[in-house]
């Protein structure tokens, strides 16, 4: 990103922070739920960003539309020695559930533990660096109405090219996708929220062995091919892609330096053995 890309991106993420920060401060001190709602909102943290998951979570509870739960879901191995900060502990009387889960299966946490308790509710998953804005929820709700059978999302990849192949992660981030509404061929990324309908994808969703053995630091990845065998397509709230600001400083360390700037290029590794192990290659545009 340019310096006048990342100054207006700091710029965004000072006004976004001081809309919620404010927002909050009218908030009612009760629980910001909604239990008519079926959309569940799921997201996690560690410990190197559990002061910045705070705003996350505020901008959350002030959303114009509220979800039936906020769940966080926190790694006892992370956690068990970590004291929690109380302005965190202090979201719960809002409504905020923060589960302690045994093991740490990373960024699959905020997925796999709200689908298997809330089975048939819509499941939102939100990233703990982010600060959303105030319709952020309620567009997805809104576009998931339209298509009730498709994946929601507000930024992601086409992954292939004209000649439908499968191209190369970092030349999926290049590639322009404005126009285009709703495909197969999306790869959403968890930065922009995502909505997974109900019973939206394949058996082996939660299959753990599977997924240390294919794609143990690309959730996306996995997620995509697990929607894409059970024939759900994709589609954007918008026809182009929205990136939303960081939470300031909550960018020192994350996935996508592991996945994106290793010299190992991890998401091309895990992209490539999870649609081999599937049979995905070349077969995007045929579901």
């Amino acid at each position: 990103m340019s310096i006048r890309g990342k100054f207006f991106l700091g710029l965004s993420s000072l006004i976004y922070s001081s809309q919620t920060i404010i927002r909050f401060l009218f908030l009612k001190q009760q629980e910001q739920l909604n239990k008519d709602s079926d959309v569940v909102v799921s997201l996690t943290t560690f410990p190197p960003r559990i002061k910045h998951v705070i705003l996350t979570l505020k901008s959350i509870l002030t959303q114009s539309v509220k979800p039936n739960q906020v769940i966080l879901y926190l790694s006892k191995d992370e956690f068990g020695d970590q004291e929690i900060p109380v302005s965190l502990l202090k979201l719960k009387k809002y409504g905020v559930t923060i589960e302690f889960v045994d093991g740490n299966i990373k960024s699959y946490k905020k997925l796999l533990y709200a689908k298997k308790t809330y089975p048939k509710k819509n499941i939102v998953t939100a990233d703990d660096d982010v600060c959303y804005p105030f319709r952020w929820l309620e567009n997805l709700i809104k576009e998931s109405k339209k298509n009730p059978d498709d994946i929601i999302f507000y930024r992601g990849h086409l992954m292939c090219d004209q000649n439908r192949k499968l191209l190369p992660y970092k030349k999926m981030l290049e590639l322009d996708s404005s126009g285009v509404k709703s495909s197969f061929d999306f790869l959403p990324t968890g930065i922009g929220g995502i909505l997974y309908p109900p019973e939206s994808m394949h058996q082996d969703w939660d299959n753990m062995e599977l997924i240390n053995k294919l794609a143990p630091n690309a959730d996306d990845i996995w997620f995509k091919a697990m929607t894409l065998l059970s024939g759900r397509k994709c589609t954007r709230v918008n026809d182009f892609n929205i990136l939303f600001p960081p939470v300031l400083g909550s960018q020192k360390q994350s996935l996508k330096k592991i996945n994106v700037d290793s010299s190992e290029n991890n998401n091309d590794k895990q992209l490539n053995m999870v649609f081999k192990y599937y049979g995905l290659m070349g077969k995007i545009y045929d579901i």
